[in-house]
């Protein structure tokens, strides 16, 4: 089954044009919002709002994408995995070297907003074992590739987890009720 097919057939499906909205509202976004950002000086501040608004819209792909099936969810995986690897690449590209660069901040919003709701609980986890290191030896804890690396694929992992093996799980009992 080619894509195009599929999106016929999503399509087809009782929300399925709404799917196909939310995915191309999120491309568009993804797209215009930092051309935009070039036009007017401010790419990196626009760059970040369209990486903000593309995960919530594509997180809201994948909960439509289980109820209207026919391949939704590959696609939707497709996105969601697409999108997170974009984070990481932006991120690694933008970090200016600094022991304090602002570029985890970035990382910080785009990853939370990303894995929501189960980045709540990866944040939490990370700010307390930061605080706690930074209290025994400040000079541990400092910006880099590696912990720039660690904070996207625990954040990515939780956040794979979460959509992709606990929803399904939880969507396949209710069903069979």
């Amino acid at each position: 089954m080619t894509i195009m097919t599929s999106i016929t057939q999503i399509r087809q499906r009782g929300l399925g044009k709404a799917l196909i909205v939310a995915w191309g509202l999120a491309l568009l976004i993804l797209i215009g919002l930092p051309l935009l950002g070039y036009l007017q000086q401010d790419f990196l501040g626009h760059l970040a709002f369209g990486f903000l608004i593309s995960s919530a819209l594509l997180n809201l792909s994948i909960i439509i994408s289980y109820k209207v099936e026919c391949g939704s969810t590959q696609i939707a995986k497709g996105g969601w995995v697409g999108l997170g690897v974009v984070i990481l690449g932006f991120t690694l590209y933008l970090f200016d070297g600094q022991p304090n660069s602002d570029i985890a901040v970035f990382l910080g919003w785009a990853m939370l907003v990303h894995s929501f709701p189960s980045s709540l609980i990866v944040s939490a986890l990370i700010a307390g074992i930061s605080y706690f290191l930074n209290a025994l030896a400040p000079e541990i804890i400092r910006v880099g590739y590696i912990y720039l690396c660690t904070v996207w694929m625990v954040s990515f992992v939780a956040g794979y987890f979460q959509w992709f093996k606990v929803i399904p799980f939880f969507i396949t009992k209710l069903r069979r009720k």
